[in-house]
């Protein structure tokens, strides 16, 4: 064993136990039993597979067998997933969130229905650059209503019993009226005691895809509805995966009596590809205008993009917006560029950095999926000094914890 080896182990060993969540002083507690425990290295490229609201958390817990499931391929991918009984435990984590360390769960307390986690870790200087160092252990699900995360508290939502709800089984709103499917049909009588019906379907299949950004498998689909008269409307609504449960969007319209070809998903963008009629065709017409679609989940809210042009592009990135800073780090270049004040979404990209941001770091990234396209840096002024500039045209989605997939990240 050489030196540096020897002494990662001695601070191994002599490390006191640090605590991961706040400290709990006084009152009733107990020390929750900590039935399974695995410890080792986790991608910070795959912090995203964590649940929303736990990615920059020191601490948090896993609640259902998917996201479990998810989090453990990044986690262990070479070794078989265990069975966790989730009715009845929950899977707790601690990992390095400034520097790494070497880390393992040792208890977990209990008082008042918060869980803190306390772990212990080595102590080092060494910055995190493609991994941080996790722990995980399970421990009785009962009593368990808080995670402790420093000065938060992470809910725990209880077990859902009941059978996993599904794209064409759930519930989306069109027109302003809710719509409820089940097995991809609803149907209901235009008026109190009419013969009439309104119909609702599902066209053609569903597609699958992460669109709301937070790694899990969401779904778009294509909802067919006949009100009862003489039009057959075609709309784009969202299956969005909320732990294993499907919560429907609103919906898009697409037209009346169009000819859908295909649906699809790329980079959490929905794109519909139809045909309709020209302005002056009347409706007896088939349907021969080719037709494009985009559109985007962003906030919980589906909506229909501008067109984008032909030369734009749809790019992922970190944004940082600050004093003699207006950046754009895009996921699949090694350039930082500098935002053009020409920017027709500029306004808006400022607007949502900071409430998305009201507390941050000066310069902290942040998540967004813009369209634009790249132009000649400006020839004096802050942006002189980037190696580009893009001019941002629309913003697609903000994501506060959204990671850059192609390229692990430093010091996150």
């Amino acid at each position: 064993m050489n030196l540096k080896s020897f002494m990662a182990l001695a601070l191994w060993f002599a490390a006191s136990f640090l605590p991961a969540g706040s400290a709990m002083a006084g009152g009733d507690q107990k020390a929750l039993p900590i039935l399974h425990s695995w410890h080792g290295d986790y991608p910070v490229a795959e912090l995203e597979r964590l649940p929303r609201g736990q990615r920059s958390s020191r601490t948090g817990y896993l609640g259902n067998p998917s996201r479990f499931a998810r989090v453990w391929k990044a986690f262990k991918p070479s070794e078989k997933l265990p069975y966790v009984d989730f009715r009845n435990h929950l899977v707790v984590f601690s990992r390095n969130v400034t520097f790494y360390n070497r880390k393992a769960i040792m208890k977990v307390i209990l008082k008042e229905g918060i869980a803190e986690i306390l772990a212990r870790e080595t102590m080092s200087a060494m910055p995190i650059e493609e991994k941080v160092a996790m722990s995980m252990a399970v421990i009785p699900r009962s009593e368990v209503n808080f995670i402790a995360a420093g000065k938060k508290r992470i809910p725990v939502e209880p077990y859902d019993h009941g059978i996993v709800s599904g794209p064409v089984s759930t519930s989306y709103m069109l027109e302003g009226q809710e719509i409820i499917l089940k097995n991809g049909r609803f149907e209901k009588a235009v008026a109190p005691g009419s013969a009439t019906k309104s119909r609702t379907s599902v066209a053609k299949d569903v597609v699958e895809g992460d669109i709301d950004g937070d790694g899990d498998t969401d779904a778009a689909l294509v909802l067919v509805h006949d009100p009862g008269g003489s039009g057959t409307f075609y709309y784009v609504a969202v299956a969005e995966n909320m732990n294993g449960r499907y919560r429907g969007s609103n919906s898009v319209l697409l037209g009346d009596r169009i000819s859908l070809k295909d649906l699809r998903i790329r980079k959490g963008l929905i794109i519909a590809r139809y045909a309709e009629r020209g302005r002056h065709e009347p409706m007896s017409t088939a349907p021969t205008v080719e037709a494009l679609l985009y559109l985007a989940f962003d906030e919980g809210k589906l909506r229909a993009l501008k067109p984008l042009g032909t030369d734009a592009q749809i790019l992922e990135g970190r944004v940082i917006i600050g004093h003699e800073v207006r950046s754009f780090h895009p996921c699949t270049q090694k350039t930082e560029y500098w935002l053009s004040g020409s920017s027709p979404a500029l306004g808006e990209i400022i607007m949502r950095y900071k409430k998305a941001l009201p507390d941050a770091k000066p310069y902290t990234p942040l998540f967004m999926v813009l369209a634009g396209k790249f132009v000649e840096v400006p020839r004096d002024g802050f942006g002189a000094d980037y190696g580009g500039a893009f001019c941002a045209t629309q913003i697609l989605g903000v994501r506060p914890e959204g990671y850059c997939r192609t390229k692990a990240k430093k010091n996150h």
